[in-house]
């Protein structure tokens, strides 16, 4: 069964540079899927993300996605939605992973004589900040979420405050070279 994925590879464009020789957009979706499933769905609790998938047209939900702007105590506030939030998680997976091939030898890394792969440390910070500028866009999203929480059934306020708690699933904390 194919997973129902919330984004696409053009929902990156506004937030995060891709390849243009990204030739594979199937490992692309893997990254996507993977951030919806170990980054966003603890975020937002098992019952809500499952709801969502299933009903992602609902008109709730689409803006919950896509955004809006709506008025709090008068003040226009501009809400971006969970497009970004999912992109920066993918995002995150992507660099991790981004110039490394799977052949019938294992592993290798891409290299050409014109250009030098960046050093781990300074992937490691370009992955810690995608995930960075992730949970700050579901900051938002939780304001959003906590103040129309009657438009969200499966929404409980107050369960997913904190995103700096350890999440389920794979959290990239370092990288290697070689």
């Amino acid at each position: 069964m194919n997973p129902i994925l919330l984004i696409t590879k053009d929902d990156f464009a506004p937030y995060a540079e891709l390849s243009i020789n990204l030739k594979e957009e199937k490992k692309l979706l893997q990254h996507i899927n993977n951030a919806q499933e170990l980054d966003l769905r603890p975020l937002l609790g098992d019952q809500m993300y499952y709801d969502m998938l299933k009903k992602s047209g609902d008109h709730n939900y689409a803006e919950l996605l896509n955004g809006k702007e709506y008025e709090d105590n008068g003040v226009s506030i501009q809400f971006q939605g969970l497009k970004p939030v999912i992109v920066y998680f993918a995002y995150a997976r992507y660099l991790l992973v981004a110039n490394v091939q799977a052949t019938a030898t294992g592993f290798t890394q891409k290299l050409n004589d014109m250009s030098q792969p960046i050093d781990s440390r300074t992937r490691t910070a370009m992955i810690q900040d995608a995930q960075s500028i992730a949970n700050s866009y579901f900051q938002r999203v939780l304001t959003y979420l906590n103040k129309n929480k009657n438009l969200f059934p499966f929404w409980k306020q107050g369960c997913n405050q904190s995103v700096q708690t350890r999440r389920s699933g794979a959290i990239i904390s370092r990288v290697q070279n070689g």
